[in-house]
């Protein structure tokens, strides 16, 4: 199967990696006040519309059925990034870092963590609320412990946590 990877370039030029001939993209203006470009790119039936105008710049792509994909805003407050997809996957090797004033997530089904090593929570409160049980599993529970207080107990309250017990 033989398939072609289209560049688009934001200059109104379309090159084919196959082939190094450069094609006029057909650029439309869509409003007069504004400047307002659209693209529709043919093999994928995307639409990508750049504007600027008097509330900011923006660039958006619109999947074939109408529904807007990607949003980047530049506002007077900085720029916005709207991402609206099926499924979100961040991979690397390395670090990923998030700085804000405040994060907030909201799942209907279920949110899970997971790591091979330690969790570092760090807060001035934490809070939880739940309608049903909340479960601690552990080999120790300490409660009020001081980091770099494993091997002394004496200062902090320590639940022994067997491993052939029921849970119930």
């Amino acid at each position: 199967m033989n398939t072609k990877k289209t560049k688009i370039e934001l200059l109104g030029k379309k090159k084919t990696e196959s082939s190094s001939k450069t094609k006029k993209i057909p650029l439309k203006k869509i409003s007069g006040e504004d400047a307002v470009f659209q693209w529709i790119v043919p093999e994928a039936q995307r639409k990508i519309t750049l504007s600027s105008g008097k509330t900011g710049e923006s660039l958006e792509v619109y999947s074939p059925d109408g529904q807007l994909e990607f949003q980047l805003v530049w506002t007077s407050g900085g720029p916005i990034l709207k991402i609206a997809v099926a499924k979100l996957e961040l991979c690397t090797t390395g670090e990923i870092s998030m700085n804000c004033d405040s994060f907030n997530v909201s799942a209907l089904q279920g949110i899970s963590m997971e790591s091979n090593g330690s969790v570092t929570i760090k807060s001035d409160e934490i809070r939880a609320k739940t309608t049903k049980s909340i479960h601690l599993d552990g080999e120790k529970i300490r409660l009020n412990s001081p980091e770099g207080e494993d091997k002394q107990t004496n200062h902090a309250s320590v639940l022994q946590v067997k491993h052939d017990c029921n849970h119930s």
